[in-house]
């Protein structure tokens, strides 16, 4: 069994940036699969990742670490940028280094920041893990999510790529999409044809191209630093880089072939940049596989419009920098919001939670229409929602298999972007990015949980060229004709959006043409909208006065639970912007009675809740979007579904693995090599092993430091009870699970 340095780092498990020129999101408020969200353990012990200004020098490196009581561990510079002389730094360096024994990461942290010539310095977080075909499980009706409305088979909320095919766009082998994830299974039947092969680094033991990547014929693997993207355990190992595998065969999984599937893309070319592996995958890694692509595109010109990233975790300044560069390259992130059915405006989640005008970020829905119970939401967070219930894509080994998750919502957003490259080459990002963003289709189960309140649909995405695109600019006043800086201005229906500057002026570029309503809005001010007519090629320029008047009414819940719980009783507090006023609740679509913060609800059944709260002020005026909380009462404790070897298992391989399936997420903190053990039989010492849990397939596995013993009998034990494992809101598994198997002679 290979066994890799790294895993004995990787203990903790997440699931897991412009100009007036360029829209953006509005930052959101305070901030695979299956998620948790993330805390502040959740980071390699010991390791920091530390930015330096541009134009820092060696020996103030040197001083920096020295007094912060750090070592080195890796250097790394953004690709394509070379140092100056005597050491001086150009900007977008980063170190990765590690804290002195005896010393806190906090404290190295706190004198790191304190220092000039550092930007940044952050803990090392730990990220994790969705013509007419004539391939069967397209033809079958399996493939909901590339369906539309006037396909065949139908479904309208697909993602319509159907459609697009029927007209005879089906994608280009001359567009790349990077796949920022687990690896890739690169002889998969369905996708090997499709895989990128770099003509400018072939196998020769040489870095050709010079980007510090030696044979990089596929891509990069960043978690063991070598071209093996796909790296199976054993001959019978279906897990690993099952994640990377399904997104890239939603992307791309080779069309009109006979043969499994159909991606949104029958052609393309699928680049792997491999940074999560079974436990994780690390900051570090994560923003040089998203500069490796950066790099490609900048270095070569390869058509490479989008990267998919279909994970998510904390908020990092090293990240963000890496996803503007990719920004500045020309290059869409589209981002899985994650799977804790929580508000992310409030509790923020990246990449999605960004707000760079390149990022783009993926609710999911199911095949009715309605948000995924699973999936996070927000109304200034999230842009859209895809399909991400039941997807049906290609996995490890050859194989195929249904996964559900923000995760496969993603890669229909960004296979959708690649066919938009597809059929117009010489699209920006930002024409990309409007067209998809701009034709979404609305949706109710959307409405007030994502920004345009719609899917996605690529065969309207398609019908919007980039020379049918306009600007809109103007300047954003009070009556008096004072600027206002920091108003948002917005197309209605849409994603796109400005801020505007402190003269007041705003620009939003890429406004598909046609009658469109601009909305401006800030603070106490009453928000303005004009219709205006926006001609493709053109500017339209506006210029208008935002009055100055009372806020409407606005509610705010404060405080109470949201994503999973186990206690049947709830707590809500929530205010207003306004004085003396009243509230009205509504639990679970009922009826608006009157309330009061605290509300509290006794003896709730388990399954999911909504609680909405509304204002009304003393005029009489009532809040007219309620604020809205959502969450799940789970008393359900956890079973075994699956284990490997199974029980009485004889001629076991002395290098095997326990994998255990679970039939819901489990609280990391609960397993470990107490609540998890293998034991030979006549002994009572648990063997020496590693237990991880792999966000990619949701299964436990424990692996023995050491080779088993030949013709041997093995006990395995999952602890249940009080002080056994338990799921991610603290129900325990109900009782211990006990098996045994044999090992070959």
């Amino acid at each position: 069994m290979q066994r890799f340095s790294f895993l004995a780092r990787l203990l903790v498990v997440a699931i897991f940036a412009l100009s007036l020129l360029v829209p953006t999101r509005p930052a959101a408020a305070a901030a695979p699969e299956p998620t948790r969200g993330p805390t502040p353990e959740e980071a390699v012990p010991g390791e920091i990742v530390v930015g330096y200004r541009a134009g820092a020098t060696a020996s103030e490196q040197d001083g920096t670490r020295r007094r912060a009581g750090v070592a080195v561990l890796r250097k790394s510079t953004v690709p394509g940028q070379a140092r100056a002389g005597d050491g001086v730094l150009p900007a977008g360096s980063l170190e990765l280094v590690r804290v002195a024994p005896g010393r806190k990461v906090a404290e190295a942290v706190r004198s790191l920041r304190a220092d000039p010539a550092v930007a940044y310095a952050e803990p090392n977080w730990i990220y994790s893990a969705a013509a007419t075909s004539n391939d069967p499980r397209y033809r079958d009706g399996s493939l909901w999510g590339v369906c539309g409305d006037a396909s065949s088979p139908a479904n309208q909320y697909g993602s319509a790529a159907a459609e697009v095919w029927a007209s005879g766009f089906t994608g280009s082998t001359s567009v790349h999409v990077g796949i920022v994830d687990e690896g890739i299974d690169f002889s998969h039947p369905d996708l090997k044809a499709n895989i990128w092969t770099n003509p400018y680094d072939p196998k020769d033991g040489r870095d050709n191209d010079a980007n510090g990547y030696v044979d990089d014929i596929h891509g990069w693997d960043f978690v063991h630093d070598n071209n093996s993207v796909y790296d199976p355990t054993s001959s019978t190992d279906t897990c690993t880089d099952s994640h990377g595998t399904h997104v890239a065969g939603t992307i791309g999984a080779v069309g009109g072939n006979g043969v499994g599937i159909a991606g949104v893309n029958w052609r393309v070319k699928l680049i792997s940049g491999k940074f999560l592996g079974l436990a994780g995958g690390e900051l570090w890694d994560a923003t040089r596989a998203i500069d490796y692509f950066t790099d490609l595109k900048k270095r070569h010109g390869i058509s490479l419009p989008v990267t998919n990233h279909s994970w998510s975790g904390p908020y990092s300044s090293a990240l963000g920098d890496a996803i503007a560069r990719a920004r500045d390259a020309g290059i869409l992130v589209v981002a899985a919001v994650a799977n804790s059915n929580t508000d992310i405006d409030s509790k923020p989640t990246y990449p999605a939670s960004y707000t760079h005008s390149n990022v783009i970020s993926v609710a999911a829905i199911d095949k009715a229409g309605a948000l995924a119970p699973f999936s996070n939401f927000g109304l200034r967070g999230v842009d859209l929602g895809a399909p991400g219930v039941d997807v049906l894509s290609t996995t490890a080994r050859g194989g195929y298999a249904y996964y559900s998750g923000t995760s496969m919502a993603t890669p229909h957003v960004a296979g959708a972007a690649a066919l938009y490259v597809s059929r117009y080459p010489g699209a920006y990002s930002g024409h990309t990015r409007s067209a998809l963003l701009s034709t979404t289709t609305p949706t109710s189960s959307l409405t007030g949980y994502t920004m345009t309140g719609g899917r996605l649909d690529a065969g309207k995405a398609l019908q919007v060229p980039p020379w049918k695109m306009g600007n809109v600019s103007g300047k954003v006043m009070d009556s008096t004709g004072k600027a206002i800086a920091g108003a948002t201005v917005s197309v209605a229906g849409t994603a796109l959006q400005a801020t505007t500057a402190t003269d007041g002026t705003y620009a939003i570029p890429y406004v598909p043409a046609g009658t469109r309503k601009v909305i401006a809005s800030a603070g106490s001010y009453t928000p303005q909208t004009k219709t205006v007519t926006v001609t493709g090629g053109a500017t339209s320029t506006l210029r208008y006065w935002l009055k100055l008047g009372a806020a409407p009414v606005d509610t705010k819940i404060t405080g109470g639970p949201q994503g999973r719980v186990r206690s049947t009783s709830a707590s809500f507090s929530f205010t207003s912007n306004r004085s003396s006023v009243t509230f009205v609740c509504s639990l679970d679509g009922g009826s608006y009675t009157t309330c009061a913060s605290p509300k509290a609800y006794y003896g709730l059944a388990a399954g999911y809740h909504t609680i909405r709260v509304r204002a009304r002020d003393s005029a009489g005026n009532l809040d007219p979007t309620p604020a809205m909380r959502k969450w799940r009462v789970d008393t359900s404790a956890p079973y075994i579904t699956a284990m490997s070897p199974g029980s009485g298992a004889t001629n076991v391989g002395i290098r095997a693995v326990v994998r255990i399936s679970f039939s819901e997420s489990l609280d990391w903190g609960t397993v470990s090599t107490s609540t998890v053990t293998l034991v030979r039989k006549g002994t009572t010492t648990p063997l020496s092993a590693t237990v991880r849990y792999p966000a990619a397939c949701g299964t436990l596995v424990l692996d023995p430091s050491s080779d088993l013993w030949r013709g041997t009998t093995y006990m395995v034990r999952v602890k249940g009870g009080t002080y056994g494992v338990k799921d991610s809101v603290g129900n325990p598994m109900a009782t211990d699970k006990v098996w045994y198997f044999t090992t070959a002679p």
